[in-house]
């Protein structure tokens, strides 16, 4: 279990922030939402979670960055069928002087994620498929720790009850079981695996089954 090591040195955050954004709606086929949006940020004395020693991250402040991108997100309904689309693109670099991680990426701030999911049935019975890629990645701000690309899938089935006091949930996560991926480390001519992990370096687990039942008591 990570442990967060405090600094007494850490100063406030400052940023100037630009965001933009739109929607709107179709429904002449379906009922379609449609939002776009845009960011750009600047921020001084940027705050990142930084590995201190084992299994321990120190809030520290990396001076400044440059950060800009935009979103897409559509969703799609129509009558028992549910599906949404998000798309992020992300720069985020540093831009601080101190040697060896200006201009590298910003840690744990991929390019690109598309995130999908996509939903057959109603309240009663229904099932849902999701997925999420996201490409490659670092921990670390000299970008020397690749969190490799990865797509990610996920399965979801569910009932409940007429009087909905009873409800099954049956979740497969991790479907294809992605747990390494190959990836070309600096200065190397051949790719090597790489475990995938969260944010935090954490080794994200493999293919898993829940199943959830739940009941709800009724006062008489």
């Amino acid at each position: 279990q990570s442990l967060m090591v405090p600094n007494e040195d850490l100063q406030a955050e400052s940023s100037l922030n630009l965001d933009v954004s739109t929607q709107c709606r179709l429904d002449r086929f379906a009922k379609m939402y449609l939002t776009l949006g845009a960011f750009w940020q600047r921020p001084e004395k940027l705050i990142l979670l930084q590995p201190n020693s084992q299994l321990t991250y120190k809030a520290i402040n990396v001076g400044s960055a440059r950060i800009h991108g935009a979103e897409l997100l559509a969703i799609m309904k129509h009558k028992f069928l549910r599906a949404q689309l998000g798309y992020t693109w992300l720069m985020a670099i540093d831009t601080s002087s101190q040697l060896g991680v200006q201009g590298q990426r910003l840690p744990s701030a991929p390019e690109h994620q598309i995130y999908t999911r996509l939903r057959l049935g109603g309240e009663t019975v229904n099932a849902e498929y999701e997925a999420s890629f996201t490409t490659l990645s670092y921990l670390d701000r000299a970008n020397l720790r690749p969190n490799p690309a990865r797509l990610l899938q996920n399965l979801y089935a569910k009932w409940q009850s007429s009087d909905s006091q009873w409800t099954v949930t049956l979740s497969v996560r991790n479907l294809a079981d992605v747990q390494s991926q190959p990836v070309l480390l600096r200065g190397a001519d051949t790719p090597s695996p790489a475990k995938l992990s969260d944010f935090l370096g954490y080794p994200l687990s493999g293919r898993s089954f829940e199943l959830q039942v739940h009941y709800t008591m009724r006062a008489s």
